[in-house]
């Protein structure tokens, strides 16, 4: 299941369920989930844009050395030349782009100790 979070009381925990394997118990939109059913929350959060800004300009660099090597020693026309050199280029700018995005995300793993338990 996932969702976000609304809010905590003592006995609940109010998630705005977007994802769950289980309907019937955890119908989607706002449910409020028992203190005794939660066991794990895991948080994520994403951090800045750095990793995403320099996976692009990585899989750029890398596209366009890689892209112009295939096109010259691959082809012996022009239109191919050009069509392998931008598919490679942009393939590997949005591959780096991605491979960045999860430099950038963040998660943490809390687990909750069951009720009157040891802390």
């Amino acid at each position: 299941m996932g969702g976000e979070a609304l809010s905590v009381r003592d006995n609940t925990l109010v998630l705005d369920v977007g994802k769950t394997s289980d309907a019937s118990r955890y119908p989607k939109g706002q449910t409020p989930i028992p203190r005794a059913s939660v066991t794990e929350v895991r948080l994520a959060e994403r951090g800045g844009v750095g990793g995403r800004i320099l996976g692009s300009a990585v899989g750029a660099l890398i596209g366009i050395v890689g892209g112009a090597e295939i096109a010259v020693h691959g082809t012996r026309s022009e239109g191919p030349a050009v069509s392998t050199f931008t598919a490679t280029a942009v393939a590997c700018t949005v591959a780096g782009y991605f491979a960045g995005r999860a430099v950038d995300r963040h998660t943490r793993v809390l687990h909750i100790a069951p009720e009157g338990g040891a802390r």
